[in-house]
């Protein structure tokens, strides 16, 4: 599920199964609310991202239950030149009271396409169930600066 260039936008109450690749991408959007959403995908599987804010402004994830074969959560901000260029962070993401399994990825990944930097991310009361890491940071590339990043 991919929104782009939104405001006031609301994903909530859904269970999400089986998804090929992400399943939840807000982008280029701001004042973004995902609650209560369950995302259930194949722990073996690659790449099945649960949520990805990308280049958002406001976002809150809060109240769900993600099992992911990849990062539970991965914050983006834009992917090499093309993101420098358009150069917009995500900022001011709330995560909280969120329950993960992510036996072989992080449960919050500040992901490698960011950079357009990522700026006051919060995360609070949230449960990991048999994570490999908690946090992670996959290193950005030669072109993407973390310069803006605050955790």
């Amino acid at each position: 599920m991919e929104i782009m260039y939104s405001d006031d936008v609301q994903i909530s109450n859904l269970t999400l199964m089986n998804s090929p690749s992400w399943n939840v991408h807000p982008v280029y959007s701001s004042n973004v609310v995902v609650q209560g959403l369950t995302i259930l995908a194949p722990v073996t599987s690659p790449n099945t991202d649960g949520i990805n804010p990308d280049s958002c402004t406001n976002t809150r994830i809060e109240d769900c239950y993600i099992v992911s074969g990849d990062d539970c959560v991965a914050v983006k901000s834009g992917w090499d030149e093309y993101g420098i260029k358009f150069g917009m962070p995500t900022k001011q993401l709330v995560i909280r009271r969120l329950t993960y399994i992510s036996p072989f990825s992080a449960v919050i990944a500040l992901a490698r396409e960011m950079s357009g930097g990522i700026e006051d991310v919060r995360a609070k009361t949230s449960q990991a169930l048999i994570p490999s890491q908690l946090l992670g940071s996959k290193p950005p590339s030669d072109e993407e600066t973390m310069s803006k990043t605050y955790t």
